[in-house]
């Protein structure tokens, strides 16, 4: 005779729910033994970073340190402030001051990257933004894939306000969410009851198999970062129109999230009064420490050289490919 239907049922969904947990648990401290946190629960070596004009390097913690120019970097989605290290040191090198904040949710643990809200970063972005600029007469700002999505918000929002960047320097720029992504999305009520976490995008966004493990990454997804991540792209949406500062754009050929006929769509939202356009070629997704990634920091520091607070009002847009 068959057992009662109800206990059965009650079984099985203790056992399915026992083994996603257990799942998710099992990633979360994997996570944390090869990523150790200090005592404020960031990864070590994630910190947020500033990088003074004339240093060697990187200091943290709070700064206080004021000058001529300075330039906002925000790192993407997944990624840490580490993944703009060289460009930064190139940029510091240059005579700028560069911060490089730890985003909402990102650097920390799993757990936390399941929490973290569009609404935060978008806040934690302008509160770094309005700080250079108390402390620097030039500001510009740039970012990297999720990062340039920011960087393009701050500088539409804050232009509105007649306090907008001297430039703006976009990386693998997520103008639009990633067609992956946009999948985990809209099927994450479906996966997310089976697995708390799903794994990453197929494809390798750095090519450069010397740097690829040395990057701090949570390597995965979960139904929370996805809809922060939804609502930063629907934020650039909204915010394209407005972005007028002279900006300078890289992407590459062979971006395994971003593919390029997905992107050359979704830059013809963006129409500043001067536009430049570099494709690259032999790198991922994370152009700034793949292959090439110096020719791109020299052409960044070249660019700003040029055009910072002396926009050139319609200059023409160029493509340009390196590598």
């Amino acid at each position: 005779m068959g057992g009662n239907p109800e206990l059965i049922l009650e079984a099985v969904l203790a056992t399915w729910w026992g083994q996603r947990t257990f799942r998710a648990v099992r990633r979360e401290s994997a996570f944390r033994e090869r990523y150790p946190a200090s005592s404020d629960g960031i990864v070590i070596g994630a910190e947020s970073r500033e990088y003074p004009a004339g240093g060697d390097g990187p200091v943290f913690g709070a700064q206080s340190t004021s000058g001529d120019r300075a330039i906002l970097l925000l790192h993407g989605y997944n990624d840490a402030p580490t993944a703009l290290d060289g460009v930064a040191r190139r940029l510091q090198r240059a005579g700028w001051t560069v911060a490089v904040p730890l985003l909402p949710g990102h650097g920390r643990s799993l757990e936390a990257f399941c929490l973290w809200s569009a609404e935060e970063a978008l806040a934690a972005s302008h509160a770094a933004y309005a700080d250079l600029c108390s402390r620097f007469g030039t500001v510009a700002v740039g970012g990297l894939s999720m990062g340039a999505a920011l960087a393009c918000c701050v500088a539409a929002e804050s232009a509105a306000r007649g306090e907008g960047p001297s430039g703006l320097v976009l990386y693998s720029p997520m103008l639009v969410m990633p067609p992956t992504a946009q999948r985990a999305h809209r099927t994450s009520w479906l996966w997310s009851p089976i697995t708390k976490y799903g794994a990453g995008a197929g494809g390798r966004s750095i090519h450069d198999e010397s740097v690829r493990g040395q990057q701090i990454a949570y390597r995965c997804s979960s139904r929370g970062s996805l809809k922060a991540l939804a609502g930063v792209a629907a934020a650039v949406g909204r915010a394209l129109p407005g972005v007028r500062t002279p900006t300078l754009v890289f992407h590459s050929e062979e971006d395994n999230r971003i593919p390029a006929p997905v992107a050359r769509v979704a830059l013809e939202g963006l129409r500043p009064a001067e536009r430049e356009v570099v494709w690259v070629r032999g790198a991922g997704h994370v152009i700034t420490v793949d292959f090439g990634w110096e020719a791109i920091a020299e052409r960044t520091v070249e660019w700003l050289a040029g055009r910072t607070g002396s926009a050139a009002a319609g200059a023409p847009v160029s493509g340009i490919s390196l590598g």
